[in-house]
């Protein structure tokens, strides 16, 4: 994406971020809807105070409700390993987290509207 994003103008930018906006966020169903109240439990410690009560974001985290299970995952992964930006909360955090917690977080997510 970073490629195309490239040779996008402003106002093409401005309108791809418009359109994106204004579509509505479907649940979904998790691979693992046995963990998913140990992942509200975690959410709710670890990740509302910066992602919000209802994992819908704000103007400068992003929305992690009704993501994909398996984006959420590798998404947690690539923080702990150091691949995703540097110089985010995120890092110190995701690297506080077990593969179980990982796993329960984005069942959790996934199934929220």
């Amino acid at each position: 994406m970073s490629k195309l994003a490239k040779i996008l103008s402003d106002d093409e930018r401005v309108n791809i971020a418009l359109y994106y906006s204004q579509l509505k966020a479907r649940p979904r169903m998790s691979q693992q809807p046995q963990r998913v109240a140990e992942g509200e439990r975690l959410y709710s410690g670890k990740c509302a105070v910066c992602h919000g009560a209802d994992a819908n974001g704000n103007h400068a985290m992003p929305r992690l409700a009704g993501q994909p299970e398996e984006y959420l995952v590798n998404t947690l992964h690539a923080f702990q390993e150091g691949k995703r930006r540097q110089n985010t909360p995120m890092q110190p955090v995701a690297a506080e987290l077990k593969e179980t917690d990982i796993q329960a977080l984005s069942a959790y997510l996934t199934t929220q509207p």
